[in-house]
C-alpha cells in the first residue's frame, strides 16, 4: 500500500482502509516482504516502533518486532507493563458495533507471568460468547536484544472461534502494544480516543488472498 496517498486522510478514516492478507506459502518465511503488513503510525501521530508481519493458512501467523527493549511485564494490570493486544473478527460481521461471538481479545506477555504467555480477556455482548482459548494453548517464541524484541506465534482453531479461510474471504484485525512506563502503540486506531476493544467495527478489514 502506498501511504504517501493516504497523507490526508484522518485517523478517524482509517477504519475505511483495508489490506490484503496473503496465503502463507510452503516453505516460505514469515519474514518475506509480501508478508509485511502497513504502518500507519504517522497517520496517527505515534512513533514508528512496530514491524508486523502475518500470513494465514488454516491459522493466522503473526510476527511482531517491536523497537523498544523489553522491560517488564505486569499481571493483571498487563497494560502498565510490556504486551501486546490482539482483537480478532474472524468472521468480519461489517456495521456490527458490539462484541459478538466471533470477536476476540488476546493478550500476549513477551515474558511468561504466573505461568502465562498469553490469555484470552474477550468481553461479549450481552448473549454473545464463544469457549475462551485456554492460556495453555499460547506458544510464543521470543528473543530480546538491547534495542528490541521479537515475539510470534500461530493462532489455530483452539484461539479462533469461527475462522474458516476456506469460506470466508476476510477478517477483522487490530492491535495495542503497550510499553511499561511508555504510551502505547498501534495499528490503526488509537484507544486514546476509542476503546479497541468494544469496537470491531474500528478493526481493520484484511482481505485473505
Amino acid at each position: 500500500m502506498n501511504l504517501d496517498a493516504l497523507d490526508k486522510i484522518l485517523p478517524v478514516n482509517l477504519v475505511e482502509i483495508n489490506q490484503d492478507l496473503y496465503r502463507l506459502k510452503n516453505g516460505s518465511s514469515i519474514l518475506e516482504e509480501v508478508y509485511q503488513i502497513s504502518d500507519f503510525s504517522t497517520l496517527l501521530d505515534e512513533k514508528t516502533g512496530v514491524d508486523l508481519h502475518m500470513a494465514y493458512s488454516e491459522s493466522l501467523h503473526l510476527h511482531f518486532l517491536v523497537h523498544e527493549p523489553f522491560q517488564e511485564v505486569v499481571y493483571p494490570k498487563y497494560q502498565s507493563g510490556d504486551s501486546i493486544e490482539l482483537f480478532i473478527d474472524t468472521r468480519n460481521i461489517k456495521g456490527s458495533k458490539v462484541v459478538h461471538s466471533f470477536c476476540h481479545h488476546f493478550i500476549l506477555f513477551p515474558k511468561p507471568i504466573e505461568n502465562m504467555s498469553g490469555m484470552e480477556v474477550t468481553k461479549f455482548y450481552i448473549h454473545q460468547e464463544h469457549p475462551f482459548a485456554k492460556s495453555s494453548d499460547f506458544k510464543l517464541n521470543t528473543h530480546f536484544s538491547d534495542h528490541s524484541y521479537t515475539l510470534s506465534l500461530d493462532l489455530d482453531e483452539k484461539h479462533l472461534h469461527g475462522f474458516d479461510s476456506n469460506q470466508y474471504n476476510s477478517i477483522r484485525f487490530s492491535y495495542r502494544v503497550n510499553r511499561a512506563k511508555k504510551k502505547p502503540l498501534h495499528f490503526n486506531h488509537s484507544s486514546t480516543e476509542y476503546l479497541l476493544a468494544k469496537h470491531p467495527e474500528l478493526w481493520m478489514q484484511m482481505n485473505l488472498v
